[in-house]
């Protein structure tokens, strides 16, 4: 008897309507493809994380916190810092805190193989930021690509990125909690950066 339920039980399960198909949402999602822009911020921000992850910098850049975002009021790239190394431990001064956007800076453009001291790619004529933003076949070999057109648009795209780090630091006349921090902000293709005191 056990054995005829299990089995009736069994079959009935086979006779059952399937109703498994995509809803509404993921059809739209289904028939929309990603753009280049998507496809590369996709690319540039998994190649920051593993720069991060993968050199020395685990100290400069702790916990990943750095990301690239497109920003639509600017059209700009901008590669952000955020500043969780320095909030909690402030650093001793505002000329520390000038140093570590330095070093962060330093050394998100010698990731892109931008020359820090001229502001100029050091491997060919755009960074390799710009090329997360090209199709496989110009990343892999951009040399079959290098028409004046072409690096004429690269040299453009390489304009689009903006550096950009909070660093905290200590400031006994800061109207909140000791601490003071300056926003560093540069291009990518730049030699130097520009500070903004925030009280």
């Amino acid at each position: 008897m056990k054995l005829i339920s299990v089995l009736a039980l069994v079959a009935s399960l086979f006779c059952l309507p399937v109703n498994a198909a995509p809803d509404e949402h993921t059809k739209a999602l289904m028939n929309q493809s990603p753009t280049m822009l998507d496809w590369g911020l996709l690319r540039l921000n998994d190649a920051l994380a593993t720069s991060v992850k993968h050199n020395f910098s685990k100290t400069t850049f702790p916990n990943n916190r750095i990301r690239a975002s497109y920003n639509w009021d600017d059209d700009e790239i901008r590669i952000s810092v955020t500043p969780d190394d320095t909030f909690n431990r402030p650093l001793e001064n505002r000329a520390a805190a000038s140093a570590n956007c330095e070093l962060k800076f330093l050394l998100i453009r010698l990731w892109a193989a931008v020359d820090s001291s001229t502001g100029e790619p050091l491997l060919g004529q755009f960074s390799y930021y710009t090329k997360y933003f090209m199709h496989l076949q110009m990343y892999d070999d951009p040399s079959r690509f290098e028409t004046q057109e072409n690096v004429k648009a690269a040299r453009g795209m390489d304009k689009k990125f903006t550096l950009s780090a909070e660093v905290f630091f200590e400031n006994k006349e800061s109207r909140y909690s000791n601490k003071s921090s300056i926003i560093c902000e540069a291009p990518l293709l730049s030699n130097s950066f520009s500070e903004t005191l925030m009280k």
